[in-house]
């Protein structure tokens, strides 16, 4: 997570419905989140570099009356600025070649909006979260032991200096 207490997740979600019922969904469910909802990616694209933890994309998105956008172009835009984010898609579709290629581009993981789809989001958040602190965890256990080096390599140099200063 960021060095904030709360995940920071952005939505991108053109149903205004479904979007007002995930959000209030995920925040019922996961405790210390932080949702920012926007709908459609350009939108989330102009706010990325305030470094989501977590972006969940629709997969078809409407960025005008007239003109759809596949959330395969804006996943592509997020993976270039942000590689390290996970963004798990959303979409009506069944296709399993679509999941193929989404998941090969780059996607943590895709969930359709029929089966399940709130409880497999806040699944798939959960883990995500999980993964966040075993990460921290490790992190905070690689600078302990750097910070134990430090202090041996300064005690030892401090020894060898007294020893030769008294021969």
């Amino acid at each position: 997570m960021n060095n904030h207490s709360k995940l920071n997740v952005f939505l991108v979600e053109d149903n205004l419905l479904y979007r007002k019922a995930l959000k209030s969904h995920l925040e019922e469910n996961i405790h210390n989140i932080d949702i920012q909802t926007f709908n459609n990616g350009e939108e989330m694209l102009d706010r990325i570099n305030q470094n989501p933890d977590i972006v969940v994309l629709d997969y078809m998105l409407q960025t005008s009356a007239t003109k759809a956008r596949n959330g395969l172009s804006i996943l592509k835009k997020i993976i270039f600025r942000k590689p390290y984010t996970p963004v798990i898609i959303l979409s009506e579709q069944r296709n399993k070649n679509l999941v193929t290629e989404l998941v090969d581009q780059g996607a943590y993981d895709y969930v359709s909006k029929f089966d399940n789809g709130f409880e497999r989001v806040t699944m798939h958040i959960r883990n995500i979260i999980s993964q966040l602190n075993e990460e921290k965890k490790e992190e905070k256990s690689v600078w302990n032991a750097m910070l134990w080096t430090i202090v041996f390599v300064a005690l030892l140099s401090i020894l060898l200096y007294v020893i030769n200063t008294h021969k």
